[in-house]
């Protein structure tokens, strides 16, 4: 690496850190004053309120990263900018391009970060925020499942439970159908009147299985069949996860059963590509905004953080509007979730463009 991709990196990374580090406490520093009544109403023991805070980090660093992100390329720019150091590299042959390239390419490593820690480190984080503040500050008791109609879950290794009706309490499921899919094809199913978590495991009563090879169809009928499944009843006490909750791969999963059941699927179809398209918001505000802090121009702290909130804003505003469009079904669910990413990029490639005059 050359000795200016160093710099402008580490000059980058330094008002990165800073700026997450500051977000971060003006975070916490805003909802401590905003609980600090709940918090001694209901005496709640200092540990807890740390915890509370420490699962709440993740959650607050993707939010705020896109912002820090833009500000930490308009002031280590705009710094190079303002001290003349672009008209030098420039004068001495280096194109606007290659003098943002490692800016770039950090960028987009910060972005792949961002989908990985954002799939499978904020959710469980977030989670676990909720329970300690419902348990543990407000003193709560743990939410407790009742019996749950027509519950629809779908569990390891290809299989789809459909429940007329489950009793967490007593491990009982009236009702039972059991599909296994592999692929897209459906390989067997088995229907009971009746479903029990006994010794270990699921006893299934009074039902039909069949199995479905190529051409062809068999059916068995069963007084009592035993099963070694991996779900066990807590899997089915707990409510099926919305796809905004799930990981992008759960979630494809989802889509495909939904899709075999002649479900709509445009919204969940949004969801899905906004999984991959929102994490990118990191590289493309700094496409966007990089050639804006490269124009020589005399402002001050203000001004950098106002361009930052405004430019984030109006990428959230078009990131919402294509997702609120995909849902009516206005846009194809794919251009509706990249409506925001291929705008602010197309005017990035733009600036760059102009740049080189």
């Amino acid at each position: 690496m050359r000795i200016l991709d160093r710099y402008i990196i580490n000059s980058f990374l330094k008002i990165l850190l800073f700026s997450l580090l500051t977000f971060l406490l003006i975070s916490i520093l805003v909802n401590l004053i905003d609980n600090i009544d709940t918090y001694i109403d209901r005496k709640a023991p200092l540990i807890s309120i740390l915890k509370y805070y420490l699962f709440s980090i993740p959650y607050t660093l993707i939010l705020t990263l896109p912002i820090a992100m833009l500000l930490a390329s308009l002031f280590s720019l705009g710094f190079l900018s303002g001290s003349n150091q672009l008209i030098a590299m420039r004068t001495v042959g280096v194109s606007l391009q290659r003098i943002l390239l490692p800016l770039f390419i950090c960028s987009f490593l910060i972005s792949l970060f961002a989908l990985t820690f954002g799939e499978f480190v904020v959710p469980p984080a977030t989670n676990r925020m909720r329970q300690v503040k419902r348990v543990e500050i407000k003193k709560r008791p743990k939410r407790r499942v009742g019996v749950i109609k027509n519950l629809k879950f779908i569990g390891q290794e290809g299989r789809v439970f459909i429940f007329h009706r489950y009793d967490p309490e007593e491990g009982k499921a009236d009702g039972v159908s059991i599909q296994t899919y592999h692929g897209d094809s459906l390989r067997s199913r088995i229907d009971a009147s009746h479903m029990w978590w006994i010794d270990g495991g699921w006893v299934l009563r009074d039902g039909y299985r069949r199995s479905f090879p190529p051409g062809g169809e068999e059916v068995n009928h069963f007084r009592e069949l035993r099963l070694a499944l991996k779900e066990t009843p807590s899997d089915f006490s707990r409510a099926q996860r919305s796809p905004q909750e799930m990981d992008f791969f759960s979630l494809r999963r989802y889509i495909r059963r939904m899709r075999r059941e002649g479900e709509e699927v445009d919204r969940e179809m949004v969801d899905l590509y906004l999984k991959l398209s929102f994490p990118l918001a990191n590289f493309i505000i700094v496409l966007f905004g990089a050639p804006i802090a490269c124009i020589k121009r005399r402002s001050g702290m203000a001004v950098n953080i106002a361009t930052s909130l405004g430019i984030t804003f109006v990428y959230y505003g078009f990131l919402r509007v294509g997702q609120a469009m995909g849902y009516n079904g206005s846009l194809p669910p794919f251009w509706a979730a990249w409506l925001g990413n291929l705008i602010f990029g197309g005017a990035g490639l733009s600036l760059l463009w102009w740049g080189r005059r």
